[in-house]
């Protein structure tokens, strides 16, 4: 980066993302080996651990313990980096996504669609 006489600011964000980054790495990898060294029934309610409180506040499966309890059953998790995109716009579906922790940005391209 000094090679390319980045500003020290931008220097520092791209530090940063690295940092960030290489975390969300590893900690996909520490839990995807976690999981698979656990048996089904343990996995099963590590899951619903995590994603308990997400699913349970969708307004939409609010007050559903059966729906809660079909998707806790078939959840998987998915740790994305910074700016991953996830699906676009006009894309077939074939996933449901919950947010267990963080945030996201949506955004449209053509209102019509």
């Amino acid at each position: 980066m000094r090679n390319m006489k980045l500003p020290f600011e931008l220097q520092d964000e791209v530090k940063q993302f690295m940092l960030a980054t290489q975390n969300n790495l590893d900690n996909q990898k520490e839990l995807d080996t976690f999981m698979q060294m656990i048996s089904p029934s343990l996995r099963n309610k590590v899951t619903k651990f995590i994603f308990l409180d997400a699913i349970a506040s969708n307004p939409v499966l609010s007050g559903s313990q059966e729906a809660i309890d079909f998707l806790i059953s078939d959840v998987s998790t998915l740790l994305c980096m910074p700016e991953d995109r996830i699906v676009g716009q006009g894309e077939q579906g074939d996933s449901l996504f919950l947010i267990a922790k963080g945030e996201c940005s949506v955004w449209v391209i053509d209102h019509l669609r």
